[in-house]
């Protein structure tokens, strides 16, 4: 479980700080923005 953090929380953190998961009753949706932002600039590299 560790090497799970250790490999998304670099990604993950900068996005929570963004869109806090208190503002949204609870629910964490950093990692849907990650997954945009990821397909969002394969989009542009290919």
């Amino acid at each position: 479980m560790r090497v799970l953090y250790g490999i998304t929380e670099p990604v993950l953190a900068p996005l929570r700080r963004l869109v806090p998961p208190e503002k949204l009753a609870g629910m964490d949706v950093s990692p849907l923005i990650a997954i945009f932002l990821i397909q969002v600039i394969q989009h542009f590299l290919y």
